[in-house]
């Protein structure tokens, strides 16, 4: 399982870049698929000292990211993340006390769809973003375990960029 998650971080690292305020042009696209890996059992307190904690948690996100050009200023939007999540207790502790949690839980996490509009393409290239997040989420109380936000999410934000032949830089604002 190691040596997939490697592979697919290797993948994800040279293929990934940013959209920033530039869209797709008409029936183009661009898809990308990527996992994260996550998985602590200590936190941090300050100046750099560690404490344990009660559980070991890990939370495997595997993402789909597609861009699609409706026309050449406007662009549509989508990310699924599937979350794979585990809780157990740590090491040290007692597992047979029922004040810790113990299981796993799958399923989808916070669903968005966005639209990107294109109104300015000269040597500053700008647009605006809509991005709604579904209230898709899996969650087990018992175990303490979510995968995502139990609300609806709107975040409008606006983005100003420039590029040459082998550089581009923006900012974004929302």
């Amino acid at each position: 399982m190691e040596k997939i998650l490697s592979l697919l971080f290797l993948c994800n690292s040279v293929c990934a870049f940013a959209g920033g305020p530039w869209s797709q042009d008409k029936h183009h696209g661009y898809v990308q698929l990527s996992g994260t890996y996550i998985g602590y059992d200590h936190r941090y307190i300050n100046n750099q000292n560690f404490s344990d904690i009660m559980h070991k948690v890990t939370d495997v996100t595997l993402q789909g990211y597609c861009e699609y050009g409706i026309s050449n200023r406007f662009t549509l939007i989508a990310n699924i993340p599937f979350k794979l999540q585990n809780i157990q207790p740590n090491n040290a502790i007692d597992s047979s006390d029922t004040r810790y949690y113990n299981g796993s839980l799958t399923g989808f996490g916070n669903i968005s769809v966005s639209g990107k509009y294109r109104f300015l393409n000269k040597k500053l290239v700008a647009a605006a973003h809509l991005r709604i997040d579904a209230r898709s989420f899996a969650e087990n109380q018992s175990i303490g375990l979510r995968t995502g936000y139990p609300e609806y999410g709107i975040a409008p934000s606006l983005s100003l960029g420039r590029g040459g032949d082998r550089w581009f830089a923006y900012a974004e604002a929302g």
